[in-house]
Order: structure tokens, then C-alpha cells, then sequence
């Protein structure tokens, strides 16, 4: 039993066999410990292996404890090392109940239920036989997410980056292939238009004019005067969208649309240039809404862009509605607001619907947006990375990265499929 325990201890421990063994396995484990009859003989019995990924926490109070060096130890030291911990946080926290609580668990006086949560599932309880009765250990193995895998270290980097002839060929030959592409789109896709990032310091941000805080929430909802300053700016985000038409970037996706391939586009801009190539606005996701349309604050009506910014060039300093007067907002989520939940999820189930996932313009850093590119990587279908500005965290997962101009790019890919 002794040299089982080491040599199971040695596993949890040794850094390269942990990622041999990730890779053979791709399953994670929780092993839940729960204490029916406790007793000081039972916390003293029990032996503890935790490898140094893993996660422990006691469910009757709320205990968590974080990923650390992998340990073989028995309960009550494990116990006893958590008190303590407890006990030199105290004086920040009032920790007494807790405190309390363990210095329960450890005298056997109280129930408890621990759980290790060990994504590489090697670590366990091991109880002595004289105290199966006392306790259960339940083992539930599952399927480590794509995040998971990536933090453990055991994802396959690839050869991702061939010549550009070679990569708008391959991206072809990926486009032909599949039935059901998806598209997900950031600010880079619309620069070629002509409508520059509002971050990222482009020296044509509209933040080189106004500052970032007139687009939150609460600065808009505070006054009339700050009304005023944001509708400014919205004035001359409209103008730069009366001049804006699509490019080859938004194009693709039309095409794809009409050759019966598109499942939907996923895009971070409010434009409205992938309803102005073609794509029908029920294949469009908005996750941070639309500037083609506006919304009353008291009413709650609708307006068109073009309505809205009628009224901004008669001079209106904030645009009001037709229906009954009261001030607009446009219908773009703000700095300080949460992403529509059911956008969202329609995102994540275009994810794991399409075939091919292409993804262009985005720097994928805000959140949550920049979370859903990981469900296709996890179902392991091809994805395309076409971003001329940075690397993305996806960059070296990714079945093919361009970094070229988008609409250079699928200019000459549009010309391939279509026969131009």
C-alpha cells in the first residue's frame, strides 16, 4: 500500500508526467469526501493526495483552496493547514465562524463534505478500511474545456502561418469544404471602410476628440448636459457612417449567404456594413448593439439612424422621440453595460453549430466576446484568424493566421470563389 501511495504521489508531483498523463487522459475529477460519522480517529485516518493543480473546498461553509503544491497528507494536517491560514487572514476578515467550523471538523465533532476538483484527476482520498462505514468517496470523472487544457499547458501549438498565396489558398479550399461557417467580426474589419477603432490608439480614434467616459452609462444617464456631449460625438460617428461602404471583409460573408453556407455572423461592430453587403439581419448577432437604429428613454420607441441624425443636423442637441417626445439613446450597449444574455447565447450556439469558424479584425481581448472562438477550438473544427494588428491568444491553436489587410485578403479570395 505504501509504495502505491508513492508512486501515486510521485505522479501528482512530477510536472512532466502530470502533462504526459493530461495528455492521455482528457478527463478531470472531482472526488467528493463526505463525513457521515465523525470522529477525531476518521480526520486522523483518512490520507489526502492532492496533486498541485487541483482545487479543494468544504461545501458546509463556503471553503475554498487554490491550486498550490501537490501534497500527501492526512486530513486532519490538511485541516489543520487551512485554520491556520484562517487564523493570519482574521485581523482583514472576521474569519471566527469559519475558524470555528474547522476546529469542529478536526475534533470529529460535525458532518462535512469535502471535494477535490482535480482537472488532470489525480489526486484522492484514501480511507482506511475500518472507516468505510463512517464515510462515502464518490469519484465523477468529465470532459476538460478547451480553457482548462490551455491553462494545464497541454494544448498542440501549430504551424499556422504558411506564405500568403499559400494561406488565401488554403483559406479557400477551408471555405469550399464546409457547409455552415461562421463569422466573427471586430473593429479591424470596418477600418478599410473607413470607420476607425474606437480603442487600440488609432490615431483616427473618435477618442483622439472626445473622451472615452461620454459613451458610459451613468455619465449618460446623470444629466441633460451629458446628454448633450454624447449625442456630439454620436453626431460625428454618423457622419463617418454616411461615407462608409462595405469592403471585400464584409463581402464574404455575403457570399457565403448566398451560396447557402453562412450559419450566422458574429460581430463586435455597430456599422450596420454587414446588413449593407447583403447579409440578412437575422444572420447578424449584434453583441454590442447597432447604431443603425436608436432608442427612446420613456417610451422605450425606436428610430432610425437616419431620422436621429436628421434631427442632430437641424440642431437638436439631444434627439427626441416622434412618439412622445422624450430624450433617445442609441441602441448600442455603453461603457458600463452588461452584453444582452440572449445575444450571447445565441453566439455560443452558433459556435458549436458551425463547420468553419472565421474571425476577422477582432484583437479578441474584450470580454465576454473573446471567450466563444474557444468553443470551436474545443469541438476541434478548422478556425481562421485573419488580423493585420497583433497576436490574439487564439493565434497558435488556430488552423490558419493572416496577417494581412482583411480586405486585401478576401478581395482575392472573393475573386477565387467566385470566378472574377
Amino acid at each position: 500500500m505504501e509504495g502505491k501511495i508513492m508512486e501515486m504521489m510521485a505522479d501528482a508531483l512530477d510536472t512532466t508526467r502530470v502533462i504526459g498523463l493530461g495528455k492521455a487522459n482528457p478527463k478531470g475529477m472531482k472526488t467528493t469526501l463526505k463525513i457521515n460519522k465523525p470522529s477525531s480517529g476518521l480526520v486522523k485516518g483518512v490520507t489526502v493526495l492532492k496533486s498541485d493543480v487541483s482545487t479543494i473546498s468544504i461545501q458546509q461553509c463556503d471553503l475554498e483552496e487554490a491550486p498550490g503544491v501537490g501534497r500527501l497528507f492526512n486530513l486532519e494536517s490538511l485541516l489543520e493547514e487551512m485554520t491556520d491560514k484562517l487564523r493570519r487572514s482574521n485581523g482583514m476578515f472576521p474569519l471566527d465562524w469559519l475558524i470555528r467550523n474547522l476546529e469542529g471538523y478536526i475534533e470529529g465533532k460535525w458532518e462535512f463534505t469535502m471535494v477535490i476538483d482535480d482537472p488532470l484527476a489525480l489526486s484522492q482520498f484514501l480511507v482506511p478500511p475500518e472507516f468505510f462505514a463512517d464515510c462515502e468517496v464518490k469519484e465523477e470523472y468529465y470532459t476538460r474545456t478547451w480553457d482548462q487544457d490551455e491553462d494545464l499547458g497541454l494544448l498542440q501549438v501549430k504551424e499556422n502561418e504558411p506564405a500568403f498565396e499559400e494561406s488565401i489558398e488554403n483559406l479557400i479550399n477551408l471555405i469550399k469544404n464546409a457547409k455552415n461557417v461562421t463569422g466573427f467580426t471586430g473593429a479591424g474589419v470596418s477600418v478599410e471602410s473607413g470607420v476607425h477603432p474606437y480603442r487600440g490608439g488609432d490615431a483616427n480614434s473618435i477618442w483622439t476628440k472626445y473622451d472615452p467616459k461620454i459613451a458610459n452609462i451613468d455619465f449618460f444617464m446623470a444629466s441633460h448636459e451629458n446628454q448633450i456631449q454624447h449625442w456630439k460625438m454620436k453626431r460625428d460617428f454618423y457622419e463617418i457612417l454616411s461615407r462608409a461602404t462595405p469592403n471585400p471583409s464584409h463581402d464574404i460573408f455575403a457570399y457565403l449567404e448566398r451560396s447557402g453556407k453562412l450559419n450566422k455572423v458574429v460581430t463586435q461592430n455597430i456599422d450596420g456594413l454587414h446588413e449593407q453587403s447583403g447579409v440578412p439581419e437575422n444572420k447578424i448577432i449584434h453583441l454590442h448593439g447597432t447604431a443603425e437604429e436608436a432608442n427612446c428613454l420613456h417610451c422605450l420607441g425606436i428610430a432610425l439612424r437616419e431620422d436621429v441624425y436628421a434631427q442632430l443636423l437641424e440642431g437638436k442637441d439631444v434627439p427626441v422621440c416622434n412618439n412622445c417626445g422624450g430624450p433617445m439613446r442609441s441602441s448600442t450597449v455603453l461603457f458600463g453595460e452588461k452584453l444582452n444574455p440572449d445575444l450571447v447565447q445565441e453566439a455560443k450556439n452558433s459556435m458549436k453549430e458551425c463547420d468553419l469558424l472565421i474571425i476577422i479584425g477582432s484583437s479578441l481581448v474584450v470580454q465576454p466576446a473573446n471567450r466563444l472562438p474557444a468553443i470551436c477550438l474545443e469541438r476541434g473544427i478548422p478556425v481562421v484568424i485573419i488580423n493585420k494588428e497583433g497576436e490574439t491568444q487564439y493565434d497558435k491553436f488556430a488552423d490558419l493566421v493572416i496577417r494581412k489587410p482583411s480586405g486585401e485578403t478576401m478581395a482575392k479570395v472573393l475573386k477565387e470563389l467566385e470566378g472574377r
